[in-house]
């Protein structure tokens, strides 16, 4: 009886062993930016008012935008990437599309390693990978993308002030303008495409 007793506990023991070591590994190899496939969808709060002449009269405000938390890409001896893609539609329709590979979340006062930049357009057969032409690095557009074009922090991001987001937050700001999110969910094999 007393065999039989500390048999279950080593097995007990050895299982709660396994049982953790598997937890650590996952801790210690998560994705840079978060789960792959998560997909945070955001909708303009409140009307698009106070816009240009030329936006409003062509309705080219963007009134939704969906964060996509995108694969992973392990690098033999470099750090992982993850791709990142930020989908936007305009009040007229026009969708768009960028993605970006790139190992890390942009902060207040660092830019993380971009691998590679894709962006597309409404009509257009493929993305564009923006690469350059001599020594094969990803060119990202010349205003500052991550004061510009990344969302930022409604509470502390605007104009030009950098403070771009990290994750899927309740809100972003887009373009100088407040966004609210209105769902999360996760989608099986989410790929820049």
């Amino acid at each position: 009886m007393n065999n039989s007793r500390s048999y279950g506990y080593r097995s007990l023991l050895i299982f709660g062993a396994v049982i953790l070591s598997v937890s650590l590994n996952c801790l210690v190899h998560a994705a840079p930016l978060g789960r792959p496939g998560t997909v945070a969808h955001y909708e303009l709060d409140g009307e698009p008012v106070g816009r240009p002449d030329f936006e409003t009269e062509n309705d080219l405000s963007v009134v939704s935008a969906t964060i996509q938390l995108g694969p992973e890409v392990r690098q033999d001896g470099e750090n992982n990437l993850q791709w990142y893609g930020l989908h936007f539609t305009r009040l007229n329709g026009d969708s768009y599309q960028m993605w970006i590979l790139l190992d890390g979340w942009p902060t207040a006062e660092s830019d993380p390693y971009v691998e590679q930049y894709l962006w597309y357009e409404p009509e257009w057969p493929d993305a564009l990978n923006f690469v350059h032409e001599v020594t094969g690095e990803a060119v990202l557009p010349r205003i500052c993308l991550w004061t510009y074009g990344w969302p930022q922090d409604p509470e502390q991001g605007g104009g030009s002030e950098r403070a771009p987001v990290e994750g899927t937050p309740g809100q972003i700001l887009l373009q100088g303008f407040l966004f609210n999110q209105v769902s999360v969910e996760w989608q099986r094999g989410l790929e820049p495409a």
